[in-house]
């Protein structure tokens, strides 16, 4: 089992801003999540997360250097001070706002990351410290000048909409502060269902994830100020397979993964005898009276799809006060006071523009929603496998009508993608200064 990066060429579903393409639209996709290395459109894409500094990380490629020119920087990998953090999104702000006023988009996907990246990787000491303070995590000083930073984009962006456009704001999830870690494999190991080969100093790396963030810092650098991003583990070497029924090499925030022993040979009704035991132990886990797991999902309850033989048999809902601990290993015990602060599942979904009408959703909206509403905002074609559901609720009753439903491979591009808009786009953002 190893930790790896997820970059856009090794994803062969397809993108939100496809069918814009195949219909001649032109897009302008800046700065979203798993869009390295980037890829011809019809429009422009300017690389998020995973881009490099030294890297090409735009389409087309030539723009790169201008926008380094500029200083814009793709990531916030560089930003060493809450100054520098402030001054890359100050610039990711500009070239956005520009770009908007100046393009003559269709569709313009934007990405600034900013409260995750604050959260996961910037200002941990003093986050921390308020987090045992029991302090509210939007009164943090520093979310606080971001989230006025996003209004005041916000504002400017409502000036330059057009009437007809539609805006779209969503996060994949949100934050929040925990009370408790649940490290699944110290359980696992002191439950009998895992045995681990124990590698030598591991004891050290283990410790090195609590030290302190600024000797962390001055150690790996910024990018890993939150420590050390976990090593591969072998799990192959490093567990004894003939004493282990089950195992967790994955980290998720709010649940715990648990896997069957690949190695063993049993058919589906031993399986589903063991995965029951297992579910019946961990429903009376606790921790000072309080239950470790709400539910339990088994793999066909969550997951569809030709990969879904990939993912764990079993996932356990976790107690909303408790989340995951990041080791993979360790000693101790399996459930830690520990203030802290992470995902939730929850985060945000705001509509504004034609034909959407005013009021609050009676539901959640899932993740998986976002990309077929979108397509339906759009008048263009909706596969019908997907697992998301069209928000219908948000748009006008004029609106609302039958959507194009097709089979996935249905669409199929006349032109190479990025072709079509090529030169004209070119020209504009020579005019604009960016080539």
């Amino acid at each position: 089992m190893e930790f790896f990066d997820c970059y856009l060429n090794t994803i062969d579903g397809e993108r939100l801003w496809t069918a814009f393409d195949q219909e001649g639209y032109l897009s302008c996709i800046v700065n979203v999540p798993i869009t390295y290395p980037p890829e011809a459109v019809n429009g422009l894409m300017i690389s998020g997360r995973l881009a490099s500094e030294t890297s090409v990380f735009t389409y087309p490629d030539t723009l790169t250097e201008r926008l380094k020119k500029e200083g814009y920087h793709p990531t916030f990998d560089t930003a060493a001070s809450d100054d520098d953090l402030f001054e890359i999104l100050n610039k990711r702000i500009e070239i956005a706002l520009d770009l908007i006023r100046n393009v003559d988009w269709d569709l313009f996907f934007q990405g600034f990351l900013i409260i995750d990246w604050i959260m996961h990787h910037f200002s941990e000491d003093s986050i921390l410290k308020q987090v045992k303070a029991n302090k509210d995590i939007s009164e943090f000083a520093i979310v606080k000048k971001a989230y006025k930073k996003m209004d005041s984009f916000l504002g400017d962006l409502m000036q330059i909409l057009k009437r007809d456009d539609k805006l779209f704001i969503f996060s994949d999830h949100g934050f929040k502060r925990y009370d408790f870690m649940f490290n699944v494999n110290i359980w696992l190991i002191k439950n009998q269902f895992l045995t681990l080969k124990r590698p030598p100093l591991t004891f050290l790396r283990d410790a090195l994830l609590y030290f302190p963030t600024k000797i962390k810092r001055a150690i790996f650098g910024q990018k890993n100020i939150l420590g050390i991003r976990q090593p591969t583990f072998d799990w192959n070497k490093n567990v004894d397979w003939e004493k282990t029924l089950f195992y967790s090499p994955e980290f998720f925030v709010n649940c715990s993964s648990f896997r069957l022993n690949p190695y063993l040979k049993l058919g589906d009704a031993e399986k589903n005898k063991l995965i029951t035991q297992l579910i019946e132990k961990l429903k009376i886990a606790d921790y000072k009276g309080l239950k470790i797991f709400d539910e339990f999902k088994l793999r066909e309850d969550i997951f569809k799809g030709k990969y879904s033989f990939r993912m764990p048999e079993l996932l356990g809902i976790l107690n909303s006060k408790i989340r995951s601990d990041k080791r993979i290993y360790g000693k101790g015990n399996p459930i830690t006071d520990k203030n802290s602060v992470e995902h939730r599942r929850e985060g945000i979904f705001i509509a504004h523009g034609k034909d959407i009408k005013p009021g609050k959703l009676k539901v959640i909206p899932e993740v998986q929603d976002i990309f077929p509403t979108i397509r339906f905002a759009a008048d263009l074609p909706i596969h019908n496998n997907l697992d998301g559901n069209i928000l219908n609720d948000i748009f006008t009753e004029s609106f609302n009508k039958t959507p194009k439903v097709i089979n996935k491979n249905e669409i199929k591009s006349e032109v190479k993608i990025g072709q079509k808009y090529d030169e004209s786009l070119i020209e504009r953002l020579k005019d604009l200064g960016y080539m």
